[in-house]
């Protein structure tokens, strides 16, 4: 079976700058290594980059410079077949093309049921669940296939669950002209989830059921960059200790990397937070220029206008020194003071140790 191919052009010479976003993980480093290289504030390929490699070797042993050599094109890298298991698939073929706009929707989902049921069939006392699959309408020659991505919270093996999420993308799917051919393909699976049975009927159960089935279709409705959960990085600078993560991973064809065989797959692997003596209930995406009208002795804010509102700072606590490394770039230092104001708020603010001016990072419940 064919697989639908993404692919991404890098025009020479820009190889680096088109890597230096990705995250450390995209190197497939020991999580250990992974794990040491954040504690120093080194969480991208762009940063790991700007160091030299003499050092990296000393301190983190071979494995991350001979990454390093193998992404950038220095040292080969052939690919080798994965031994796993057989790919899930199953298809239907209509003896004659049928119009995409004249499909039923009943009689569409009566076939993807079984479909569905067929891939799911060698998963049966597997203790594997479906993480996430694709459907495919192949057209005519000359016409380019639509094709169907569902991604899942947690793996499944419920075959009504697995049609809902299908006919939530359908709905909106464009389908071509004449459709020749509908297949479906499993592109990853995992663990099934492990949950203790409750000796008296409660709602925990069910209701972690009912979050997980929205969550699903959330995604499949809005797009599985459109649902996303906060998580910490091993970032000093605020701002950036945080990503906005996909609660669901649509596993692409571009993370497919062997034809013919599945997808474990786990949970993504976030580097351990670092986190201050005191951070803020709310805190801006970026911090926001105040203006500060007047200054104490020691060049701390007596009053500050924030929202069209004059505040008057009552006590302060502080400073909070937050520097980051010289290899992330522009160096930012910056000394953080929490303020108590007259009319009850706390506000989490810095004074930048270059420009002297003042913002507002965040507010304190």
């Amino acid at each position: 079976m064919d697989r639908q191919q993404r692919w991404v052009r890098v025009p020479p010479g820009r190889q680096r700058q088109s890597l230096q976003s990705l995250p450390l993980r995209s190197l497939q480093l020991p999580v250990d290594v992974v794990d040491s290289l954040a504690e120093v504030g080194i969480d991208s390929i762009g940063k790991l980059l700007r160091l030299p490699r003499v050092s990296l070797q000393e301190r983190f042993g071979s494995i991350v410079p001979l990454q390093v050599s193998r992404l950038i094109g220095d040292v080969s890298d052939p690919l080798t077949p994965l031994n796993g298991s057989e790919l899930l698939a199953a298809n239907h073929s209509f003896e004659m093309p049928v119009l995409g706009r004249e499909i039923d929707s009943t009689y569409f989902r009566t076939l993807i049921e079984r479909l569905v049921h067929q891939c799911l069939q060698p998963l049966v006392n597997t203790n594997r669940g479906v993480s996430s699959l694709q459907v495919r309408f192949d057209a005519n020659e000359g016409h380019g296939p639509t094709v169907i991505e569902v991604g899942l919270y947690k793996p499944t093996v419920q075959v009504r669950h697995l049609v809902d999420l299908v006919m939530l993308r359908f709905e909106r799917a464009r389908l071509p002209r004449e459709i020749i051919d509908v297949s479906i393909e499993v592109m990853s699976v995992g663990p099934l989830p492990y949950r203790q049975q409750n000796l008296f009927r409660g709602p925990t159960q069910s209701d972690i059921s009912r979050f997980e089935i929205l969550l699903n279709r959330l995604v499949s409705r809005l797009g599985s960059g459109a649902v996303v959960e906060p998580r910490l990085l091993a970032d000093i600078q605020p701002e950036a200790s945080w990503v906005a993560a996909p609660v669901v991973s649509v596993i692409g064809l571009s993370k497919s990397h062997c034809s013919g065989h599945l997808l474990e797959l786990s949970r993504p692997h976030f580097s351990k937070p670092v986190v201050g003596p005191s951070r803020p209930t709310f805190l801006l995406s970026s911090p926001r220029l105040i203006d500060v009208p007047s200054l104490s002795a020691d060049g701390l804010p007596v009053r500050f206008r924030w929202k069209g509102q004059f505040h008057v700072v009552m006590r302060s606590r502080g400073p909070e020194r937050i520097e980051t490394a010289w290899w992330r770039g522009p160096t930012v230092r910056r000394d953080y003071y929490i303020f108590e104001t007259d009319h009850g708020g706390r506000f989490w603010m810095f004074r930048g140790l270059r420009k002297r001016s003042w913002f507002l990072h965040g507010t304190y419940g």
